[in-house]
């Protein structure tokens, strides 16, 4: 853009290139175009990494309302709670009955890398260490 059209790269011009990948479900690439930023990645960025992958919603509902049903998912809440009641960069522990579903393991990978700090979840089958956006599980559980 610099060297043909004469234009400054702007967050809104990374924050558009990911959201163009993430329509068409290369995360690899998105994950991979993040690490090779000039710069830390702000929340902007990571907000627009996340689509929300409403398959883990069994209501028989519309598409909207399936996505606003996910942000009540126990584990969000839990974490969404211990970030502005616990110290900045202390590990969160939350511990649930029920398997975490995969839309919110991918949310809570964004968020430990967002706020920096260890979240670890137990569900039902094991515990789960989320760190700089990467899961103990590899992704498998």
């Amino acid at each position: 853009m610099k060297n043909d059209f004469g234009i400054d790269q702007q967050m809104e011009h990374y924050v558009g290139m990911i959201d163009v990948l993430g329509k068409c479900g290369f995360l690899n690439e998105i994950e991979q175009y993040i690490e090779k930023l000039p710069f830390d990645p702000s929340v902007e960025i990571w907000n627009s990494g996340y689509v929300p992958d409403t398959r883990y919603v069994l209501h028989d509902i519309d598409q909207e309302a399936k996505e606003q049903a996910l942000l009540y998912h126990s584990e969000r809440l839990a974490i969404a709670y211990g970030l502005i009641s616990t110290l900045a960069r202390t590990t969160l522990r939350i511990i649930k009955n029920l398997r975490i579903c995969g839309d919110c393991h991918n949310a809570i990978k964004i968020m430990s890398r967002i706020v920096g700090r260890e979240l670890i979840v137990r569900d039902n089958k094991r515990f789960h260490h989320f760190r700089d956006g990467k899961c103990s599980c590899g992704d498998y559980w």
